[in-house]
């Protein structure tokens, strides 16, 4: 089986055949079971049935569990985290060390094949692989790379064939799933791409003339502009890039709501532009500063005849208008559109205990941090996810202690999502989601927003694990998140 053969696999709908062709080629699972063993899922919402189809047993003589879970009719995975939890406690009774799981959806167009153990955990801050301790392994970490239509799976493939054909143990499926390296791998290529349009600048004398800091005498002062107009440039098409995944780029003029847009608007739009090399000043420009920066009627953009939203944020202002005439090089942007091509865009957030596989908006910040100078003089540093959320539950968890006797369940609750029947009195639960609502927080160095991300989701996890308790109506996710951004996160930083 090649690289393309398996990308194809993987980038199409699920196919239970096909699936297990890979296990077995690339996975190296010697025998499916015929007669699959269905997994008793108790207090189970999301799935319609679930089933082991395999085990296998590395060289370090680890066993590992293959699973097959088909969801029911409009469950999103990844709005269910603590149900795919009971569901995964479900799968380890069956006495493995570790878990190669397939979620698939109803219709079978989008799935998840996840890798899970509770055996081993990988270090964040040596990025080695420890043994767990007895607690630790009561939580569990979950890598998944997203499938089929609409996802490029070209690193899930190239990570999975490393196994082909060869004997591996338990740490070579983790580095098979491990995200970190796969962030660093495009940080790296990011950056060289990044190096190339800022050095590009420098060398054409009229641009380099609008854009050096005259009242500087050091060159590396001097030049700093031009690496900032090229920073800003590549931030803003990455930033599109994971709007594109959400489907609001490119939506048809036709549809009210915003859904069913272009996937690969940015490529197509490139590969649309008649004369290539003048893709910044006479397409990115009008994108950037007279579409995503004002408010059009039914939200048109005429280069496309399609919809593009009004973001109304700062990314897109026009702070330099004297360089909308400049161009680069069309090969500058068809290898840069092919580097990102290579990688799954994923909108999820990462969790420190639940991870996908893929680019996802956190590198927004990661990019800006690594990427701003005399960051060591200004303290901006990249802050682990695991810190974050350690953080941001303590502040949470300290807000909320004072107004209740039991402080060990305030304590389960807002780290597990674990509610005592003490919490789930409706006074306490009511009592709970005032106080997550009158909640104010402020970072005093925002910097990228890592923080003010994480108590979002924080906030909004508590809220949504304490609402059934209330005896209210259906929980409004998008309500939640609007209250909760726009009433009790604050931030402000010394660095425009």
């Amino acid at each position: 089986m090649t690289k393309q053969d398996l990308q194809t696999i993987l980038s199409s709908p699920y196919n239970q055949t096909t699936w297990q062709q890979v296990l077995i080629e690339v996975f190296g699972v010697k025998r499916i079971a015929l007669q699959a063993t269905a997994v008793q899922l108790s207090n189970n919402d999301l799935a319609a049935n679930a089933y082991e189809i395999a085990n296998f047993t590395t060289t370090d003589e680890r066993i590992v569990g293959i699973f097959e879970v088909h969801l029911l009719p409009k469950v999103k995975i990844e709005a269910n985290k603590v149900g795919i939890k009971r569901i995964l406690e479900n799968i380890y009774k069956y006495d493995v060390d570790a878990a190669l799981i397939v979620f698939v959806d109803s219709e079978k167009k989008h799935w998840r094949f996840s890798f899970v153990s509770d055996l081993k955990v990988l270090n964040e801050q040596t990025q080695e692989i420890e043994h767990k301790t007895t607690e630790e392994r009561k939580s569990r970490k979950r890598y998944t790379y997203l499938l089929g239509q609409n996802e490029s799976c070209r690193t899930a493939a190239e990570q999975f064939l490393f196994l082909k054909d060869k004997p591996y143990t338990l740490n070579d499926l983790f580095e098979a799933f491990n995200v970190d390296k796969l962030n660093k791998a495009f940080f790296k290529g990011y950056k060289e791409h990044y190096e190339k349009f800022w050095r590009y600048l420098n060398s054409q004398t009229d641009y380099r003339n609008l854009l050096i800091d005259k009242e500087q005498t050091e060159p590396s002062k001097t030049e700093k502009p031009i690496r900032d107009f090229a920073k800003k440039l590549l931030g803003r098409i990455v930033f599109l890039y994971f709007l594109q995944k959400k489907g609001w780029l490119g939506v048809p003029v036709s549809q009210s709501d915003w859904k069913d847009g272009d996937h690969n608007f940015i490529k197509n739009f490139f590969q649309n532009t008649a004369n290539k090399t003048q893709f910044y000043s006479a397409a990115l420009v009008e994108l950037f500063f007279n579409t995503l920066n004002k408010s059009r009627k039914n939200d048109a953009f005429e280069l496309t005849n399609t919809k593009i939203p009004y973001l109304n944020g700062g990314l897109f202002d026009n702070d330099l208008p004297q360089t909308n005439h400049f161009d680069f090089p069309e090969s500058y942007f068809t290898e840069l559109f092919e580097f990102f091509d290579q990688y799954n865009f994923t909108i999820d957030e990462n969790s420190p205990d639940d991870a996908n596989v893929g680019i996802d908006p956190e590198m927004l910040g990661h990019i800006f941090e690594n990427l701003l100078e005399e960051n060591k003089d200004k303290g901006a540093f990249y802050t682990p996810k695991a810190i974050v959320q350690y953080m941001c539950q303590e502040s949470l968890i300290q807000y909320l202690k004072p107004h209740f006797s039991e402080n060990a369940q305030i304590e389960k609750f807002i780290r597990e999502k674990d509610i005592s029947n003490e919490l789930r009195k409706k006074e306490n639960a009511l009592k709970i989601n005032e106080l997550l609502g009158s909640v104010r927080i402020c970072d005093p160095a925002i910097g990228s927003g890592a923080f003010p991300i994480g108590i979002l989701q924080e906030i909004f996890e508590a809220k949504r694990y304490i609402f059934p308790h209330l005896n209210s109506n259906v929980f409004n996710a998008v309500e939640s998140k609007l209250r909760i951004i726009e009433d009790s996160i604050y931030g402000v930083d010394m660095d425009k």
